[in-house]
């Protein structure tokens, strides 16, 4: 997070996300040596585009170890020894439709109180959901320090919800709206919540020439906000398959930067999205703490 103050914006927090859905192809290493190539990419990196030592949040789907549980991020490369913490969660519909592990990884100063996860697929008539994994995880921020401020979120006293997803293109599952409520509370849940990840059919597949493309995005995320219980979307950023979309009210305006496709060594890798960064502004709480940024 960076002391951000700018004309016209609120005092903001600059958290900066990254999302990834690896795709069980590469996370199980069914392409042998690409799970190690995804956990170097994302603990090693430092290059304009992304350095893994800025990245407040990473989600991740889709990256297992051969027990199918997700990868422990916080044990490897730069992230080892640093004090990270990362929360998981994991799908498995049946022994038919596979798993997906997904989790979220924070850097030092967030601390976490509650998290939970499960599968978002709901199974219909005729229909059997593939495995689409959520987390939810109930977390406060790092305490202001120096250039790098965190501290408390204007109207999010209790913290933040944090959601990382891997969506399905059909309805969401009630019981995944249950678990984020149970992990977060109904109140924090309405006005204090960002998701970050893949949001499923609608997710900015349109082509940007297309009439109303960004309506028909915003038309369905609405409809993922609902189906969670979140209340209504304030700010989205990012692009098909990494997205992060907020309820929090005066979130400032965000950018991505992206997509990139990290492992072209491997080829074109069925079920990977393209990862990206997002950069989530997020409204303080206290805006005098942040007049010294004006100097």
């Amino acid at each position: 997070m960076v002391c951000t103050v700018a004309e016209g914006i609120a005092p903001s927090e600059r958290v900066y996300f990254h999302t990834w859905i690896v795709g069980e192809e590469c996370g199980s290493n069914k392409i042998p040596g690409c799970r190690d190539a995804a956990i170097a990419y994302l603990t090693n990196s430092s290059n304009m585009g992304f350095s893994t030592s800025e990245i407040a949040i990473f989600m991740t789907a889709g990256l297992s170890t051969p027990g199918g549980e997700p990868v422990d991020l916080t044990m490897e490369g730069y992230l080892e020894g640093r004090n990270y913490s990362q929360v998981n969660g994991m799908c498995r519909p049946g022994p038919l439709l596979g798993s997906e592990a997904v989790s979220l990884t924070l850097m030092p100063g967030f601390t976490v109180h509650q998290s939970g996860g499960g599968c978002l697929g709901q199974e219909r008539l005729g229909h059997k959901t593939d495995a689409r994994a959520f987390v939810a995880a109930r977390v406060t921020p790092p305490t202001p320090n120096g250039g790098m401020l965190g501290g408390e979120v204007k109207g999010c006293p209790s913290g933040l919800c944090i959601i990382g997803m891997h969506a399905p293109d059909g309805p969401i599952a009630t019981s995944a709206a249950d678990t984020v409520k149970q992990v977060c509370g109904k109140d924090l849940t309405p006005m204090c919540t960002v998701a970050v990840g893949d949001f499923g059919a609608g997710d900015g597949d349109a082509s940007p020439q297309e009439p109303n493309s960004h309506s028909k995005l915003v038309a369905h995320l609405d409809q993922q906000f609902e189906e969670l219980g979140l209340g209504k979307l304030v700010s989205t950023t990012g692009f098909a398959g990494a997205r992060s979309a907020t309820n929090v009210v005066d979130t400032g305006p965000a950018m991505d930067i992206g997509p990139t496709h990290p492992l072209p060594q491997f080829g074109n890798i069925t079920g990977q999205s393209p990862s990206g960064v997002l950069d989530v502004l997020l409204p303080c709480a206290y805006p005098a703490a942040f007049e010294y940024c004006k100097k």
